[in-house]
């Protein structure tokens, strides 16, 4: 819209007799407001006829241009659309962030329940010779199969530090899901509780996200030697 004002302003300003006769037909039904008093059109002084057209030409115009449109004058409901969620290497990070934290567990909290669709995501411990294998559904069932059995050998939980993150730069397929991928690239640290020895893992995970970007599955690939380790040697026989 602004560039068609811009335009008729352009013709206006090269066509004296029609700036004339704009000016002549504004001013016949309006009154020029003089610092005295309020003076009939006629006659019209040359600085009369430049002080309407500089002060009026862009009203007239508008007023030729179809009104824009609002949710006011739009029919029937009107919904707001959000652009697709498109998943960045910054939302992985934070996504992951709240790993990071070892001693204030209502932050660390915050994966299993913002990061994580807690109740419908599919996490997968690749492979089938080691304790920590197989997939869960459920953000808890995870955690009682991995996280929360290793911490109760360690003396605090596992600090996770991101490495490396790789992005997707298409989303993923109606048949995968939807949403998008990620591969991360990262590093363990925690202290063994019963030795005070390092507890140190690497681990690489294909993560999926949804469209709102949340973590709905999860294929991860660590170490297994080294948590079969601990687990043989920490372990209370008969857990």
């Amino acid at each position: 819209m602004a560039g068609m004002v811009r335009q008729l302003s352009k013709f206006v300003s090269v066509s004296p007799r029609w700036r004339t006769r704009f000016v002549l037909s504004y001013a016949a039904s309006h009154s020029i407001q003089s610092s005295h008093r309020t003076t009939s059109v006629y006659p019209i002084r040359k600085t009369s006829c430049k002080a309407v057209y500089r002060s009026s030409l862009k009203s007239f115009i508008y007023r030729l241009l179809p009104p824009p449109t609002t949710f006011s004058n739009l029919p029937g409901p009107t919904y707001l659309k959000m652009a697709p969620f498109v998943l960045t290497k910054s939302h992985v990070l934070a996504s992951f962030s709240p790993l990071r934290e070892t001693t204030n567990l209502a932050a660390r909290s915050v994966f299993a329940t913002q990061s994580v669709r807690p109740n419908d995501v599919r996490w997968t411990i690749t492979g089938s010779g080691h304790q920590l294998a197989g997939t869960r559904h459920t953000i808890e069932d995870h955690s009682n199969a991995s996280f929360n059995r290793l911490l109760k050998l360690l003396a605090r939980p596992i600090r996770f530090e991101v490495v490396r993150v790789v992005v997707d730069a298409e989303p993923a397929s109606e048949e995968e899901g939807g949403g998008w991928w990620a591969s991360l690239e990262l590093v363990g640290y925690a202290e063994r509780k019963k030795t005070g020895g390092t507890y140190n893992n690497e681990y690489a995970m294909f993560v999926r996200y949804d469209g709102e970007g949340r973590i709905v599955e999860v294929r991860s690939y660590h170490d297994t030697a080294l948590t079969e380790t601990l687990l043989e040697e920490d372990e209370p026989k008969g857990e």
